[in-house]
């Protein structure tokens, strides 16, 4: 993904009850805050969601954090670059 540009997110979470997902990222190699992102059901199995992530002084960086449906979660990562 590029820093400012929405991304598209589409996520395939099965034998879920709950209309949406909850993305939680942070930056690796630089402080940069946390930021959380809400991806909305669009079928049984499938949520979808836009994320915009913040400029960074770098020309690369990578975020991490959990996705999360308030019962399961999985660790996960985006790579951003200018």
């Amino acid at each position: 993904t590029q820093p400012l540009k929405p991304t598209k997110i589409d996520v395939y979470w099965p034998n879920s009850e709950q209309d949406h997902l909850i993305l939680t990222l942070e930056g690796y190699e630089m402080m940069m805050g946390t930021v959380i992102f809400r991806l909305n059901r669009t079928s049984q199995h499938s949520f979808t969601g836009e994320i915009i992530l913040p400029v960074c002084t770098e020309n690369s960086m990578t975020w991490y954090g959990q996705l999360t449906d308030g019962e399961k979660f999985i660790n996960t990562s985006i790579r951003m670059e200018q």
